[in-house]
């Protein structure tokens, strides 16, 4: 009897190790579902962000480079949710958040150092159409002085 109970217990056992890990790590549907919304969510914030940088003028070819990268793992993680392997679709979700890591920064960055070079676009135009400006006005002046002395000398030497 002893032999038969320390037979089940070790059956138990081995049982219980061998379905820990799946009751341990499986995803169920709704966090699942949870993890694919929320980076839906973020790609379409960064998608945002990017579109924010680039109407101030920035180059957002990394930016777009990282958005599509995001975007496959977002469709893997929504296929692997579609065929109810929630396993796999919580690991892309979770892969494409962590590929969105710190996207809202360097996208604020961008848009921040192009609106800053269009100020200094902009007032290199200004100070050099003033300098232009003024150059013109002075030269043309002076050419008209020395024209005026040039034509007088002429005057004077005819009479």
């Amino acid at each position: 009897m002893r032999s038969v109970l320390f037979w089940f217990a070790g059956l138990a056992c081995v049982l219980l190790v061998a379905c820990a890990p799946s009751l341990v790590h499986s995803a169920n549907e709704s966090d699942a579902g949870l993890a694919v919304a929320s980076a839906e969510s973020k790609v379409a914030e960064c998608y945002n962000f990017a579109l924010d940088a680039e109407r101030a003028g920035a180059n957002v070819s990394a930016l777009l480079r990282v958005l599509d990268e995001a975007g496959d793992l977002l469709s893997k993680a929504e296929l692997a949710f579609g065929v109810g392997d929630y396993d796999s679709a919580a690991a892309y979700a979770a892969q494409c958040e962590g590929r969105l890591a710190g996207f809202e920064v360097q996208a604020q960055a961008l848009r921040d150092s192009a609106a800053w070079q269009c100020q200094l676009d902009l007032m290199v135009n200004v100070v050099g159409s003033a300098a232009g400006t003024v150059a013109v006005l002075v030269g043309g002046w002076l050419v008209w002085r020395w024209l005026k002395k040039r034509h007088g000398v002429a005057e004077a030497a005819a009479a």
